[in-house]
Formats: C-alpha cells, structure tokens, sequence
C-alpha cells in the first residue's frame, strides 16, 4: 500500500496544493477529488496560496486546506490518518 501524499514541507508550488487536495479529501461516497476539481480549488485560491509561498513559507497541507475552506466548494471531507481514526 502507497503512503499518500500528507504535505507536511513547505510549499514551493501551486502543483503540490492540486496533488495534496486529490489524496486527502473525498466525497461523501469516498471518492477521491478529482485532479479538475482540486485545480479549480487552486486557481480560487491561487492569491493566497501565492502569498504562502512566497511570503510566509507554508506548508502544502495548510495551503491546501486553506484553499478548499475557502473556495466555496462543500461536500469534501479530509481523510483521516490511520492513526487518527485509533483515537
């Protein structure tokens, strides 16, 4: 099995961001995001995720989820670690 992408470096481009959203968040049937939708994520995020790179020097995974909080997209869950779901 395939670790998945979790995004804990720093952020050095908007690539990272797509791939990070695609690997920990699905729908309510737990399907992936698809590369589409993670992409226009990004593009309504893209001031601020510009911003993260280039000024703050964020992390994919806050970038990413930063992103789709505020793109206006609903219905997308983050999957939990398998670590988090021992808790």
């Amino acid at each position: 099995m395939s670790k998945r992408y979790t995004g804990m470096e720093t952020c050095t481009s908007p690539e990272q961001v797509i791939r990070y959203l695609q690997e920990n968040y699905t729908d309510k049937d737990n399907v992936p995001m698809p590369r589409a939708i993670a992409q226009d994520v990004t593009v309504k995020g893209a001031a601020s995720i510009k911003t993260g790179i280039d000024v703050f020097r964020s992390n994919v995974e806050y970038l990413g989820d930063e992103a789709l909080r505020n793109s206006g997209r609903t219905g997308w869950r983050y999957i939990p670690e398998a670590d988090d779901e021992q808790d």
